[in-house]
């Protein structure tokens, strides 16, 4: 059994549901469809922002929105479905830093439950004590937060940690000392606006300025890569490497940038960054043929078509050519031949002292039947003829 799409719930119509491997869900041989698709000859007419066979796919990818006809894109993200990253976001160079202090607590009594940090006790105190800080604190530059790092008798002493983010710039040891101060005269600050009218009662929290001061500081190492991963959106950060443009500009780029050691080209196209890493998307494919990834040498198809019949027809006609040459010398050498066959030549068949035989041809006025001739006229008479004597053979 194949499970229902997500939209449909059993018991949602009066007829049964049937859910077949494509995906269609039918109902009274209608195609039950989702996200307001009409059904139209069992198959469904889909709303703007809405595709597959149900309808079931939102078409703006990467939390973009669907608006007057258009993807509606998050921060980084473009594209007519909001499938790509840009190649370049900007982001602020900053780092984490955190410092350590220790406060007391007039007001509130400890109890032993407070040393346990899953207790209601602890709990409350922790809530009431962050959002006191947060309160004190909400104008020191960089400020995220505290967390509380123990407690400890003599009315309530803590040791909290306050977290940090601060650009990361020439000046980052001095804004880092600057805050360390402003962390301790705002307490103190709330210690003196309250006065006497600190008591057990009160309902906010007060805070003896003397016992106040500022322990050990940290600031994280900084890992540019990790810095522009951990703000690239996760299915795309592995495709991104930083690159320091002033003190006070980062930017994660992807290799589609062409500052990068590895830039990806797309000459006769675009660099975009997918989820699968980025790609040339070359210009426009229906017209032209590209026979590398990076859009390299265009060919147009049209010309591609024409270019292909008209070299197969070259390449016939040559080769026609030839055989017909090939032939017509043929002919002409066998025409030679029977022309010459019964001429005369003295020299092709004459040697020097011997007879010749010459083939005269036929001839109109031979009455020979013979057309072998013996000519003497080469004969060297000068020359001694000897004859063998005859022998005699008698008869058995």
């Amino acid at each position: 059994m194949f499970p229902r799409p997500w939209g449909v719930t059993a018991g949602a119509t009066s007829c049964p549901i049937r859910v077949f491997k494509s995906g269609l869900v039918l109902c009274e041989h209608k195609v039950i469809c989702l996200n307001g698709g009409t059904s139209d000859s069992n198959k469904c007419v889909c709303p703007g922002g809405f595709h597959g066979p149900l309808c079931e796919n939102p078409v703006c990818q990467n939390g973009g929105t669907w608006s007057a006809g258009a993807c509606l894109c998050l921060p980084g993200f473009q594209g007519f479905e909001c499938e790509f990253t840009k190649e370049t976001i900007e982001v602020k160079p900053e780092v984490n830093a955190t410092v350590e202090v220790q406060t007391k607590i007039t007001n509130r009594n400890f109890t032993e439950d407070l040393q346990d940090n899953t207790s209601t006790a602890y709990k409350d105190f922790a809530r009431e004590f962050t959002e006191k800080m947060a309160q004190l604190y909400k104008d020191i530059k960089g400020y995220l937060g505290v967390k509380i790092l123990g407690l400890k008798k003599g009315s309530i002493v803590v040791d909290y940690e306050v977290m940090l983010v601060l650009p990361i710039n020439s000046k980052l040891n001095t804004s880092l000392n600057n805050i360390t101060e402003e962390l301790v005269t705002a307490v103190k600050a709330a210690a003196e606006s309250e006065g006497q009218n600190c008591h057990i009662q009160n309902t906010t929290l007060c805070f003896n300025a003397s016992s106040t001061f500022v322990g050990k500081t940290t600031v994280e190492e900084v890992n540019s890569t990790a810095f522009c991963r951990n703000r690239v959106p996760a299915n795309f950060s592995a495709y991104y490497m930083p690159l320091l443009v002033s003190e006070n500009k980062l930017l994660c780029v992807s290799r589609c940038h062409r500052n990068t050691s590895d830039h990806l080209n797309c000459h006769h196209g675009a660099c975009q960054v997918t989820r699968q890493g980025p790609q040339c998307f070359c210009l426009d494919p229906v017209v032209y043929w590209y026979p590398q990834a990076n859009c390299q040498r265009p060919i147009n198809k049209f010309a591609l078509g024409l270019g292909v019949p008209l070299a197969v027809l070259t390449l016939l006609v040559l080769v026609l050519t030839a055989f017909f040459i090939r032939a017509r010398r043929k002919r002409h050498e066998e025409s030679w031949r029977e022309q010459h066959m019964y001429e005369d030549n003295d020299d092709m068949c004459s040697v020097p002292g011997t007879f010749t035989l010459r083939n005269l041809g036929p001839t109109d006025d031979s009455e020979s039947s013979g057309s072998f001739h013996v000519d003497l006229q080469s004969v060297d008479t000068s020359q001694p003829v000897h004859i063998q004597r005859p022998v005699n053979i008698s008869q058995l």
